[in-house]
């Protein structure tokens, strides 16, 4: 009897980079390989952090393989559309735009039979506002004409297709909600393994970690404000691990406040977990997100959090503050009463890995999997 042919996905997105939405479609991939399809990645560059990760029997290909030009969107069209009619995939997978867009009218040029499944990551409304004149002016009739053209429109949280709705105009009922796949066994693992960082070493009413892109969305301005309150009362340490384009404002934020001894800045770490599993309380002090992944990550490593309540995804996580505390965004003063708080009575390690089992790999591949048909 001949064995069947496995089944082919490709994931389209800019880069493999070190931002959230970037992580969990590695896990989806590295999960779907070990289920036995065949999975491409096709890379707008290849670069970025997670590359190393990627299994050698993933293809990953780039359109940078093509030319040194950095690519802008009309640019995208044509080299994924060749790919599509080339490799012929069951389904392709993209994830944020303008991705999403190209990967829906590439399909239309390709005449392929492929399905079409964009992916959303980001509250798309508070998204909007960030965007330049233009595209904040075109974007949402693009999205309304394009996405009813895709087979799937996954969103990655109730909230966030709640908001794409009805900023947008799409259906809710065209749009499935599946939950990121983020919490592997590899979290477990590496978060016993030892880390050395003079915070750990030196004993102090504890020790806050924040793991993010250093961008506007992430806030950190917020987050030094309320640190800078709260080291009044006590004796705390901040570590905040990622890079980005705001290091620079950040830095001298800290300068300013006198807080450089008590504020430490590694920059991207191949082991975050290790730094999460030391730590007393992990703080997201976003203004917006799609499902925060390393808010996930801190619990399945078992360290109490605090979050600001930003569309759309942590009041999710937590169900609205059970698993951790919710202050609103841009308040400081409610940010560092939170955390007080928190180090003071902190929520069981238990509870909190029992609740991000709930966003494990394993539970999202398989509605993937359902979902797309596979």
């Amino acid at each position: 009897m001949p064995k069947t042919k496995p089944k082919h996905i490709a994931i389209f997105i800019p880069n493999l980079g070190g931002g959230g939405a970037q992580k969990v479609m590695l896990n989806l991939a590295v999960e779907l390989h070990k289920r036995g399809y065949r999975v491409d990645f096709v890379l707008v560059h290849k670069e970025g952090a997670y590359l190393k990760d990627v299994p050698k029997e993933i293809n990953v290909l780039s359109f940078r393989t093509l030319t040194k030009r950095r690519f802008k969107m009309p640019q995208q069209v044509i080299p994924l559309a060749l790919y599509l009619r080339r490799e012929k995939p069951d389904v392709l997978l993209s994830a944020m735009n303008p991705c999403n867009l190209v990967a829906i009218i590439s399909a239309g040029l390709s005449m392929s039979d492929t399905k079409i499944a964009v992916s959303e990551h980001n509250t798309f409304s508070l998204e909007e506002a960030s965007m330049g004149l233009i595209r904040r002016k075109v974007m949402p009739h693009l999205i309304k004409f394009f996405y009813p053209k895709a087979t799937f429109v996954i969103a990655t949280t109730k909230g966030m297709a709640d908001d794409l709705s009805e900023a947008v105009g799409l259906p809710k009922e065209s749009m499935v909600v599946i939950y990121n796949p983020v919490v592997t066994p590899e979290i477990y693992r590496r978060s016993k393994e030892k880390i050395s960082h003079p915070f750990f070493e030196n004993k102090s009413d504890g020790v806050l970690i924040n793991v993010a892109n250093l961008n506007e969305q992430k806030n950190h301005s917020n987050l030094i404000k309320a640190f800078s309150i709260l080291i009044r009362s006590k004796d705390v340490r901040l570590i905040i691990l990622g890079e980005g384009e705001d290091r620079g404002k950040i830095e001298k934020e800290i300068r300013d406040l006198n807080l450089k001894k008590f504020i430490s800045m590694p920059g991207f770490v191949d082991n975050p977990y290790a730094y999460m599993a030391q730590s007393d309380a992990f703080v997201l002090s976003s203004r917006r997100e799609g499902l925060p992944t390393v808010l996930i990550e801190a619990m399945a490593c078992g360290t109490p959090v605090v979050s600001t309540n930003c569309p759309s995804g942590p009041a999710e996580i937590l169900e609205n503050g059970r698993y951790g505390k919710l202050v609103p965004v841009d308040d400081a003063a409610a940010l560092a009463k939170a955390i007080k708080k928190t180090l003071d009575n902190p929520i069981d390690s238990q509870k909190l890995r029992e609740r991000a089992k709930y966003f494990s790999v394993k539970n999202s591949t398989d509605k993937y999997i359902e979902t797309l048909g596979l």
